[in-house]
């Protein structure tokens, strides 16, 4: 069977227009959006198998490894969509981002305080050195993160925004430390 030239012509085209057709402000944000909703789920889930470690040993540590190399993923993609957003980001999408960002900060830095008290239970069934890793791992996509949201913050909003990122780096740094000690 031959095709045509104006077949091969059309699909081309049609492949090249997919290709190059931007995605649209308010697709990037949802997708952002909803990048972070699964992060705060994730957070959450850790966070849930931490409140019953030790006891619940081995198979929680392998499920928080699990989540948090979910939570690289998410913060990968959501780094490459903010990246998408035309410059200056409106302010209402950045008031929404950095929303749902702060709306699971507690419970980011309550688990990164509870793997660092935690830190000798990990070591005793030997998965210290994979927490350890996932934290360190974590540490340079969430930095871009922080990167990228503090580049858009309005200035009214960056002293806000800035204490939200510091103390989840504070609590992240005391965690790695907890396992180099």
């Amino acid at each position: 069977m031959k095709l045509s030239a104006i077949a091969v012509i059309s699909a081309f085209v049609a492949v090249t227009s997919a290709a190059t057709t931007p995605v649209s402000l308010g697709t990037t944000v949802q997708s952002i959006m909803n990048d972070l909703t699964q992060i705060g789920a994730q957070f959450q889930a850790i966070d849930t198998l931490l409140n019953g470690f030790p006891a619940n040993g081995v198979d929680a540590a392998n499920e928080i490894h699990e989540h948090d190399a979910q939570n690289h993923v998410l913060f990968v993609q959501i780094n490459d969509n903010l990246g998408l957003l035309p410059s200056p980001v409106p302010e209402a999408d950045v008031k929404k981002i950095v929303a749902a960002y702060n709306a699971f900060t507690p419970t980011i830095i309550d688990t990164l305080t509870q793997i660092a008290t935690k830190a000798p239970d990990f070591e005793s069934i030997g998965v210290a050195p994979t927490i350890q890793n996932d934290l360190i791992l974590s540490d340079a996509s969430c930095k871009n993160f922080r990167i990228l949201v503090e580049g858009m913050t309005p200035p009214f909003m960056s002293a806000a925004v800035t204490n939200m990122f510091t103390s989840i780096d504070t609590a992240r740094d005391n965690a790695i430390a907890a396992f180099s000690s």
